[in-house]
């Protein structure tokens, strides 16, 4: 469901995004990393990376994702902090994936 509104609301969403992120309710967190990649919100980009360091693998798999789907240039830094640090198989090929998918030079020249 926040998936579908943060495609067509974005911006709009970012605030209820953002306290739902940083709840102690797993779930909410959960839906909300899955939602930020959706809002094609430059706001978007703090919270996602913040969620690459995350303790739980899949809160940082849907950062990476999330980062991905955006495309932004500035949610590089993030993911080259991360491809080097990441030691779950799966969070790193998101990492990685994310990176090609932004595709500027140094997202390149990382890989």
């Amino acid at each position: 469901l926040y998936e579908l509104l943060a495609i067509s609301e974005g911006a709009k969403l970012m605030p209820e995004l953002e306290k739902m992120f940083h709840s102690t309710d797993f779930e909410k967190r959960l839906q909300s990393a899955q939602a930020l990649g959706q809002t094609g919100s430059q706001d978007s980009v703090a919270l996602l990376g913040e969620a690459l360091f995350e303790g739980d693998e899949r809160i940082r798999r849907l950062g990476a994702k999330g980062l991905g789907q955006l495309g932004l240039e500035s949610g590089f830094k993030h993911l080259k902090r991360a491809v080097d640090k990441e030691r779950n198989p799966e969070v790193k090929r998101a990492v990685i994936r994310s990176i090609g998918q932004i595709g500027t030079k140094d997202a390149f020249n990382t890989l």
